[in-house]
């Protein structure tokens, strides 16, 4: 006869079935991969008509707008991720982009553009549309102009762009696997990864790698799973007319030749005779003088004959010194842009010159895009007529970035680094070309510009500066309380003058100046009825302190302001130092 378990024994097993099972669901819970899927709306931050933006495998924090079957950028978004080359002309309602060569035209809120002088071309889509203050263009225009791929896909809406040339590590999904939002098996599943998936392997850590799909889903796959790892470079067929410049086998030795009227150009001659191995000279011939663009002229083709014969080139300079006009309006008006320019390009064709220097020095960031927009424009003319283009900047500073150096680099065949003006006619007191200034100028352009592109501009001037205590200065006069002069309370004028000029105004009062090896420079001061003079001079050791620099740097030469005002010790240490 079969005895039954006891009733406590069988409460016993039930008990430890139910522990078991729990036990068991618990450690699967605990160690078992989540199946829960993410949020993908949030993953890629967007909402509403927006589309996400993925490039080279990152998220980028930029956004796009997803309309008519494709992606709009706005205009800023454009330039900063894919071609800083596109220019808003506000004033005709287009859309403009200058290459190498030309410009081409879309009509704002349609979908045709063209070359100069050549055939529509149609696109699919509106090419750019305006939305209050921001102008949005769509990729595939944006593509035309710009070496990257792209593919745009839906749920969530987002832009996949591929850009440049890095070389990039790939890699295969061996099996059935799971795309998660971190490194973790309890972490969200962004994406179902089936056998064969290729991923772009972005970071790899010990157990766990970022990847991105190239369909643009990004996330955290195991490294067990990956396999067939290769490393390979983005293939473009994308073409772009090359920015040729203009260089020569010899370093440039510019000096520029201020002409007041026309019947200084006569002066030529006399004032090249007193130097040695320049090659370019650049006469301040033009200035703009009236908002349509239109420009003054003192200029002789005579002069330029005149210099051919001694083997010198002549850069003519344009400058927009006039305060009567308004530089923005000039720049932001298509019309006097294309006038200025053209007219530029035909008079110094006609006068036989070689080139031309922009010498604009009241851009300011309000009609920084202008500015570039026409520089690019000239270039694409210079270009076509073989003139140099050369432009004069300021030393960069943040204060005058928008002056895109980088830019001038590549659409310019030089561009020239005014190495002065540390101190200037209205700063306090000071040295109008240290060294150290002078270092940082070179040091921080170089980060912008190609050194053979670079040309170091150096001062043949120096400023005589008086410092009268208040109680001395004339009614009316601008006191300064800086901390800058022995003076608590002071007015402050300067004079700029010549190498020779200051060393005998010194001379004459009977001071001996003194080498200041820190600044590079002698310096001199005495006391005079109207108060204190002060004066950091520039001489051939100081030159030859800037022409170093110029030399280490492998700049493309030097170009000194002004003619005339060097003494003739300079000219043996240029020749020196920029051979």
């Amino acid at each position: 006869m079969r005895r039954r378990p006891a009733p406590v024994a069988r409460i016993f097993l039930i008990v430890i079935l139910i522990v078991c099972l729990f036990g068991g669901f618990t450690l699967y819970k605990r160690f078992s991969p989540s199946r829960e899927m993410a949020d993908l709306n949030q993953v890629y931050d967007v909402s509403g008509d927006q589309a996400a933006l993925v490039v080279n495998g990152e998220l980028s924090l930029y956004k796009g707008v997803l309309s008519e079957g494709t992606v709009y950028l706005d205009l800023d978004t454009v330039k900063v991720l894919l071609n800083s080359g596109f220019y808003w002309d506000k004033e005709n309602g287009q859309l403009l982009y200058t290459n190498a060569l030309s410009t081409y035209t879309a009509q704002i809120g349609g979908n045709a553009c063209s070359e100069t002088g050549g055939e529509p071309r149609v696109m699919a889509h509106t090419i750019a549309y305006e939305n209050g203050e921001t102008l949005y263009v769509s990729v595939e225009y944006a593509a035309l102009f710009t070496d990257m791929d792209y593919s745009i896909y839906e749920e969530p809406a987002r832009l996949v762009i591929g850009l440049g040339n890095e070389e990039r590590t790939r890699a295969v999904v061996s099996k059935d696997a799971a795309i998660r939002r971190l490194g973790g098996i309890k972490s969200e599943v962004v994406r179902k990864a089936p056998a064969g998936t290729p991923v772009t392997v972005l970071y790899e850590m010990e157990n766990w790698s970022e990847v991105c799909t190239d369909d643009g889903y990004m996330g955290y796959i195991q490294n067990k799973v990956l396999k067939e790892y290769t490393q390979s470079v983005r293939e473009s067929s994308f073409y772009e007319p090359e920015y040729t410049s203009i260089s020569f086998d010899h370093k440039i030795t510019l000096v520029w030749h201020q002409v007041f009227e026309a019947k200084e150009n006569e002066k030529l001659s006399e004032l090249i005779g007193q130097t040695q191995g320049v090659t370019v000279v650049s006469p301040t011939w033009f200035a703009v003088d009236h908002n349509d663009g239109t420009f003054t002229s003192i200029a002789d083709a005579s002069y330029v004959e005149q210099a051919h014969a001694m083997g010198i080139d002549v850069w003519v300079l344009i400058n927009d010194f006039n305060h009567e006009i308004s530089i923005q309006q000039v720049l932001a008006s298509r019309a006097s842009r294309d006038h200025l320019r053209e007219e530029l390009v035909r008079q110094v064709k006609e006068l036989g010159a070689d080139g031309i220097n922009i010498d604009f020095e009241y851009i300011t960031q309000a009609c920084a895009d202008d500015f570039i927009q026409f520089l690019r424009e000239l270039s694409a003319d210079c270009r076509r007529e073989s003139l140099v283009l050369s432009i004069d900047n300021y030393m960069p500073t943040s204060g005058n970035a928008f002056y895109d150096m980088e830019t001038q680099g590549k659409i310019a065949d030089y561009v020239i680094l005014m190495g002065y003006d540390e101190h200037w006619d209205g700063s306090e007191a000071g040295s109008g070309a240290s060294i150290s200034f002078v270092d940082r100028g070179i040091s921080t352009s170089l980060q912008m510009v190609p050194a053979e592109k670079l040309i170091g501009g150096v001062p043949f001037f120096t400023r005589i500066w008086t410092e009268t205590p208040e109680e001395q200065a004339q009614p009316g006069a601008e006191i300064r309380e800086d901390g800058n002069s022995v003076y608590a309370r002071y007015a402050l004028s300067s004079e700029a003058c010549g190498m020779e000029r200051a060393f005998r105004v010194l001379d004459e009062n009977g001071v001996v100046p003194e080498w200041n090896a820190e600044l590079g420079q002698y310096y001199g001061e005495y006391q005079t009825e109207q108060g204190i003079v002060r004066i950091w001079l520039e001489d051939e050791r100081s030159l030859e302190e800037k022409l170093k620099l110029i030399s280490q740097n492998q700049l493309a030469g030097m170009a000194g302001w002004k003619l005339g005002l060097e003494t003739s010790g300079v000219w043996p240490v240029i020749s020196q130092y920029n051979h």
